[in-house]
């Protein structure tokens, strides 16, 4: 996504590998670009495979809040994020949101061509736990801003989206000294653009809150889908596995927490632009509601079929690494007294079908 002076939303997406997260994209940028009058925002679209199906017909959007379809000239496509660069200039906001595993793609592709150093806002709207992170090595992290999209859609064939459940999307800073060199880019401006489109969007005080919220769900779902090949309603109809679920979402959330506690300890200690947004955590003190309100909410999606089990079963590589594995890595750096047997379980068997792919 690049915001621009004009507003100018483009929406990075590798369809080749990524046709899940380009659901997600095409999802909200179809939303953006569906009420471009009311926000003054123009809608381009990186793309690859499906160039053809949205320069010919348009993108096709099927939602349980209405459907509708955006003709061709309601928006601009590219296959190169630098020619969107050279049509329109410096890039307010990138919004990044491909697969984790493709992130090298990201940093050394996709993000360089519209990224300017002075004031460029990277709003990473991924899975998982630790992207921002490795982005502030490779740009400035006083500009980054994490997000989450708690949304069911899936991609049912070129340029066209079937979205079925939700559709939230939280925002919350990187750093304690974000900054946006344009008005445009800053975090209340972007969730004004997003709820001016039709999404719930908040901004979260709290950044660490905010990705550990959405790992509540990703942790047991995504992989024990995986791990067993099931779509979520065969999941929680298999005898013992809901109680499984509950014991991994219980462990994912007290496992933030002391994430959270531990970079409380560790800021005072760092100089401003290091310092990683956190405070207040309230999800452990409402552990149990947040549990039941997980599993009740999955078991009206029906026969879903998470990003993990869908790029499993297409033989392509798997977020393991930043959903998974990294519940064992910020274990290791900020609780390493904290035992988490169902997390552990999980991750051995997860991580011995990862290495496999």
């Amino acid at each position: 996504i690049g915001l621009l002076s004009p507003l100018l939303v483009g929406w990075a997406i590798d369809t080749l590998r990524q046709e899940v997260r380009m659901a997600t994209l095409l999802y909200y940028g179809g939303l953006l670009c569906k009420h471009r009058d009311a926000t003054g925002v123009r809608v381009s679209l990186f793309v690859r495979s499906d160039y053809d199906a949205l320069t010919r017909r348009g993108l096709i959007v099927r939602s349980i809040d209405g459907d509708f379809t955006l003709p061709p000239a309601a928006f601009g496509v590219y296959r190169d994020p630098a020619r969107l660069r050279l049509d329109a200039g410096p890039v307010d906001v990138v919004l990044l949101g491909l697969k984790t595993t493709a992130n090298a793609t990201a940093y050394d592709t996709l993000i360089p061509p519209l990224y300017d150093s002075k004031y460029t806002v990277i709003l990473c709207l991924q899975n998982g736990i630790g992207n921002e992170e490795n982005l502030a090595r490779r740009f400035e992290p006083e500009r980054i801003l994490g997000g989450t999209a708690f949304l069911c859609s899936n991609r049912v064939a070129p340029g066209e989206i079937e979205h079925t459940e939700h559709g939230m999307v939280h925002l919350a800073p990187y750093l304690e000294n974000f900054q946006a060199a344009s008005a445009e880019a800053t975090p209340e401006a972007i969730r004004e653009l997003f709820s001016t489109s039709g999404v719930d969007c908040h901004v979260r005080p709290n950044y660490v809150e905010m990705r550990w919220r959405k790992q509540i769900w990703n942790v047991p779902f995504n992989a024990l889908c995986t791990l067993y090949d099931q779509t979520t309603d065969q999941l929680l109809a298999t005898q013992g596995m809901p109680d499984r679920i509950a014991a991994i979402m219980h462990e994912t959330i007290e496992l933030g927490r002391r994430v959270n506690a531990g970079l409380e300890k560790i800021n005072p200690t760092l100089p401003p632009h290091q310092r990683i947004r956190c405070g207040e955590y309230r999800l452990a003190e409402d552990a149990d509601a947040i549990v039941a309100e997980q599993l009740a909410k999955t078991a009206t999606m029906g026969a879903y079929k998470p990003s993990m089990l869908i790029d499993a079963r297409a033989g392509r590589p798997i977020e393991y690494d930043t959903i998974v594995a990294a519940c064992l890595r910020e274990r290791d750096r900020h609780a390493p007294d904290f035992r988490m047997p169902e997390i552990e379980r999980l991750a051995d068997g997860l991580g011995a079908m990862a290495s496999r792919v």
